[in-house]
């Protein structure tokens, strides 16, 4: 009997960990449907649907803070969860996040204006448009990118493989998802190398505090140095 209700529950957890992964598939193939369109009309590098960078913007708001609501509600569900949740670190740990997050969000914009030999279009022309993208890139895709990626998906790959196996394969996952926007591009290799980098490092903090503020930190500064800074070196440019 108790065999059985552990095969039930073990059946329940890999059902429920489907729920949030077809909202995170769903989320990437909307915005990357979006970009291709947007290539389509306008040819840009980085394509936009019709140039309309609000409607894209609300679109990855929506889809991450449904995924990761999803993800929350999953950990509640799951029989013997051990990964990472939203668990209190000490203000250094959270510092130390916050700097890295900043520092790689530079190093990015570098590279990119070194490959490109300009400034990397924002893609916003309006302070509208750069307030909901910030919405968007620097609070709901760590919310729910980090609940998905280093919380469910890095306790699953814990359960299997080693920590170094676990580490790279989630690093690789996350680089992957990140370069639909530079297919055919110079960026494409710096679109995914720098996510990998983060991801990375999220993993260490979340296996070893098994808490999710520091990856969130890192993540929402990283995407709001990189977004801002895109978006000041545009304007200076024109």
């Amino acid at each position: 009997m108790t065999d059985s209700r552990n095969a039930k529950g073990a059946v329940k957890g890999h059902l429920l960990l489907l729920i949030p992964v077809a909202a995170f598939l769903f989320s990437v193939l909307s915005v990357s449907l979006l970009w291709v369109v947007g290539f389509k009309v306008t040819g840009h590098v980085k394509p936009r649907f019709v140039g309309n960078r609000i409607f894209e913007a609300n679109i990855v708001f929506a889809c991450n803070l449904v995924m990761g609501l999803l993800c929350l509600a999953v950990m509640q569900e799951r029989r013997g969860y051990g990964g990472a949740r939203f668990r209190a670190v000490t203000g250094s740990a959270l510092c130390t996040a916050l700097c890295f997050g900043v520092m790689l969000g530079l190093l990015n914009n570098i590279s990119g204006k070194l490959v490109l030999g300009h400034a990397i279009p924002s893609g916003s022309s309006t302070l509208l448009q750069l307030a909901t993208g910030l919405l968007a890139s620097a609070v709901a895709a760590p919310f729910g990118e980090e609940l998905f990626f280093r919380g469910l998906i890095l306790n699953w790959m814990e359960e299997r493989f080693s920590f170094l196996a676990a580490v790279v394969l989630n690093a690789v996952l996350f680089g992957l998802v990140h370069i639909a926007a530079y297919i055919g591009s110079p960026l494409v290799a710096l679109d995914f190398a720098f996510p990998a980098v983060l991801a990375v490092a999220s993993c260490r903090w979340a296996m070893t505090n098994k808490s999710l503020w520091q990856p969130v930190a890192a993540h929402s500064t990283y995407n709001f140095t990189v977004v801002v800074s895109h978006y000041l070196l545009s304007k200076a440019a024109v």
